[in-house]
Parts: structure tokens; C-alpha cells; sequence
């Protein structure tokens, strides 16, 4: 009986080496999405897979593994540092869409095979990238949603309460709050942590924005930041549902994510982007600063109005003296003269004539005299009325009282009604202000 050949293990994976590595004995290049990048400080070599998608479903259609061998690593290195696709071989590497010089070899004793990565074209993945972009503006443009987080809110004349979205303990992270608390004001930051590069960075700022969008009312703006680095990097932040989430959000959505040649679809749709932390924090002080401007330029102009008001008054009040005056002179001028002729009409009457018309002379004169009299003293309360009202209503004047007005967000606190614990308030006194945090509110039995 003739027997048919019988492989061993070894013999039929070494007969599948030598038809693959025959069939594809030169190098090829291949194309996919970079996955599972293990980049370990003491490992030598990388391993990685290169992944094939389904891009409408985004379904995964195919998987290979790769090596990239210590000797390889210089020169991808230097291609991707020189094509700006990224800093430094790091995790980050994953999802990047690249193209790989190859060579197929079969690993006998566990019968698989692997690309052995010899080159990259980084002018592929800046393609791909650079089309993905494209792809995302115009859907954005499509749907109204590229200027939407500008034109339907609202950015306050003063920020105080901000939703900071960063990694926790990053140059960014400390840049932007001591930018913050080096200027003069008072800031309320609620931090969320989130990755800001890599393939985490989807998920985490998502929930982030989720989180907020479900305090928005505890927050007058968020604030994403970032450091710099590679345009690879920023490619994280072009992401469609990121987009599509900030130009939904109620509040403004400012970003300071660290690049100043390069803007970000994420930079697009926000209200504002800055090309760093330290230039966003500066950007939010000095709003703050230009409106405390504005306040402390109208307060001088009321106390200025308040002033000119004060001084017609006490020009009307001395033009109403002169008036009286004029009047009682007037007056008395004719009491006079009908004097004149009464005495000499006397001269020509019976004795008793003469007491009567007397008589009436002195009871016109009381007269003249009382109305005179009740004239002026009118005036004179209506007068000391408008003085004692301009008096009351200049602010200074409350203040030097001993009073205090109490301001919260630029406008004055008349009731309780509304405040809340934890609110920050301004006490304003004849020669200053102070800044308190309400730590409990009771209502008047």
C-alpha cells in the first residue's frame, strides 16, 4: 500500500515559510491603521498589528502583526520626525493611518508569519490625515454646525466659574491655572480629567462634555487645553463627534490646545481658540480686567452727574432768592406809594377817614407781608427737598454713612432670593471693597 506524505508540525510550517517568502522574496508596501503599538522604555523591538477597516461602519475587516526591529527604528524615526507626523515612536502611534515598506517572514515554531517593517511614507499619513479633516469641515458646513457654538451663546462680560478639560498634572494643566490665579480675580475651576492625545481622547472629552453640559448652569465657559507637539498629535482633535459636541454645547467652548501655525477642527468650532494655556487664562483676565474698567469709568461718570446735578440746583435755588427779593421790592414800592396817597387824601378827610383808610393800609401791608413771608418759606422747603434729595442719592455719600452696597456678578443684591452658597460677592465701602464666599443663607423669621 503506497502511503501519502505525512508533515510534521515543524516540516509543514518551514514548507509554508519557503512558498510565502518565495512568492514575496522583495519587499512591498502595504497600507492600513496602527494598533496595540507596544512602545516599553526597556523593550528593543516593537511589535504592533496593522488593522484594515470598514470605514462606513467601522468595522474591523482585517488584521496583520508587524516587528519593527531595533535597527529600523533610527530610520522611521527620523522620517516621522522630519515629515512632522509625530515627536518621538510612542503609544500615541495608534490609529495613525500609515504606509509601511515590508518584508513578509514566517515564524517556523509558531507557524505565523509578520511584516518586518524596513520604511514609512509620512506623506501618506499627512494625506490621510489632511483628507479626514476635509471630510469632517465639510460635513460640519453641511449641517450648520461650524459656527453654531459661536453665534447661539453667550460669553459673559465677567467669567468666573470654568470647566477645565486636560490631563491632570500636564504643563498645560499648571500653565493655564497659574496663569489664572496670578492675576487679581477669583476664579471657580471644576476640573475633568481626560487624555488629550492618543485613543482615549474621543471617550474621555466626550464624557467630559456631558458631564458639564449637565452643570452647565454651575459654569460660564469650558475651557479645553493642551500642550504642543507633532501634527499627528493635534490629529486627535479632529474628530468629528468632538466637532459635533462642542457645536451643541450651551455654553462657550474655548480652546488653547498648544499649536500656533496649525488649527485644529476641534479650534474651528469653538467660540474662541487660542494657540496656547497661558494665552486662553490671559485672554479670560483680561476680559475680566476690561470690564472692571468700564465699571469703575461709569461709576465716575455717575458721581460726575451727580455732582453737575447738585450744583443746578443750587443755582435754581439762588435765582429763586433773587426772585423773591425782586418781588418784595416791587411790592413794597407800591405799598409805598399808596401810602403817599392815602396820607395825602387824609389831609383832605375827616379824622375818621383817616383811621379807617389807616386801617386798611396796615392789613394790605400784613398782608403783603405774610404772603411774602409764606412765598418764600415755600420755596425755601422745596428747595432744602431737592438738596436733601441730590444728597441722598449720590453713592458716596451712602458709603461715607457708614452703609455698604452689596454687589454679586456687577449687579446689587436687594434680597436673598436666589443666592446661592458658594457664590463669590463684593462689599463696597466709602474707600474700598471687599471679596467674600457666601457659606450659608437664612431667611428673616
Amino acid at each position: 500500500m503506497n502511503e501519502e506524505t505525512t508533515y510534521r508540525v515543524f516540516e509543514i510550517n518551514q514548507k509554508i515559510k519557503e512558498i510565502l517568502e518565495t512568492s514575496l522574496s522583495q519587499s512591498i508596501w502595504v497600507k492600513g491603521e496602527i494598533a496595540s503599538f507596544d512602545r516599553r522604555a526597556k523593550q528593543r523591538n516593537i511589535f504592533f498589528q496593522l488593522q484594515e477597516k470598514d470605514k462606513i461602519h467601522n468595522r474591523l475587516l482585517a488584521t496583520v502583526d508587524c516587528f519593527l526591529g531595533e535597527t529600523a527604528k533610527p530610520l522611521l524615526r527620523k522620517r516621522l520626525i522630519e515629515g512632522g507626523v509625530v515627536q518621538q515612536l510612542k503609544e500615541g502611534m495608534d490609529g495613525l493611518e500609515v504606509r509601511l515598506k515590508v518584508k513578509l517572514s514566517v515564524y517556523v515554531p509558531g507557524g505565523k508569519y509578520h511584516l518586518m517593517v524596513e520604511d514609512i511614507d509620512p506623506a501618506f499619513t499627512l494625506g490621510q490625515i489632511e483628507q479626514n479633516r476635509k471630510r469632517i469641515i465639510e460635513f460640519l458646513k453641511r449641517n450648520n454646525l461650524l459656527e453654531k457654538n459661536k453665534k447661539e451663546t453667550f460669553l459673559p462680560l465677567v467669567i468666573q466659574k470654568i470647566g477645565l478639560i486636560t490631563k491632570e498634572g500636564s504643563q498645560a494643566y499648571f500653565d493655564f491655572l497659574k496663569k489664572l490665579e496670578d492675576s487679581r480675580f477669583s476664579f471657580l475651576v471644576s476640573f475633568y480629567q481626560a487624555s488629550v492625545q492618543g485613543q482615549r481622547l474621543e471617550s474621555d472629552i466626550l464624557k467630559a462634555l456631558n458631564h458639564f453640559q449637565e452643570h452647565s448652569e454651575e459654569i460660564d465657559v469650558v475651557v479645553i487645553v493642551r500642550g504642543g507637539g507633532a501634527r499627528s498629535d493635534l490629529g486627535w482633535f479632529d474628530n468629528q463627534k468632538i466637532a459635533e459636541a462642542i457645536a451643541n454645547f450651551p455654553k462657550p467652548v474655548l480652546t488653547g490646545i498648544g499649536h500656533k501655525k496649525d488649527v485644529s477642527i476641534t479650534d474651528l468650532v469653538a467660540y474662541l481658540a487660542a494657540p496656547t494655556p497661558s494665552s486662553l487664562a490671559d485672554f479670560l483676565t483680561t476680559r475680566n480686567e476690561d470690564y472692571l474698567g468700564k465699571l469703575e469709568k461709569s461709576m465716575r461718570e455717575i458721581r460726575l452727574s451727580a455732582l453737575n446735578l447738585l450744583r443746578f440746583h443750587q443755582q435754581t435755588i439762588k435765582n429763586l432768592q433773587s426772585a423773591i427779593q425782586v418781588s418784595a421790592q416791587r411790592s413794597s414800592q407800591v405799598s409805598f406809594q399808596k401810602l403817599l396817597f392815602f396820607q395825602e387824601e387824609i389831609r383832605r378827610t375827616s379824622f375818621q377817614s383817616l383811621k379807617n383808610e389807616i386801617k386798611k393800609i396796615s392789613e394790605v401791608k400784613e398782608k403783603i407781608l405774610a404772603f411774602a413771608q409764606e412765598s418764600i418759606r415755600r420755596n425755601k422747603n422745596q428747595l432744602e427737598k431737592y438738596q436733601e434729595n441730590i444728597f441722598l442719592l449720590d453713592p458716596m455719600n451712602v458709603l461715607k454713612r457708614g452703609f455698604s452696597l452689596t454687589t454679586i456678578n456687577g449687579k446689587i443684591v436687594k434680597s436673598i432670593q436666589g443666592i446661592k452658597i458658594g457664590t463669590i460677592m463684593w462689599t463696597h465701602f466709602q474707600k474700598g471693597k471687599i471679596k467674600s464666599q457666601i457659606q450659608d443663607v437664612k431667611k428673616r423669621k
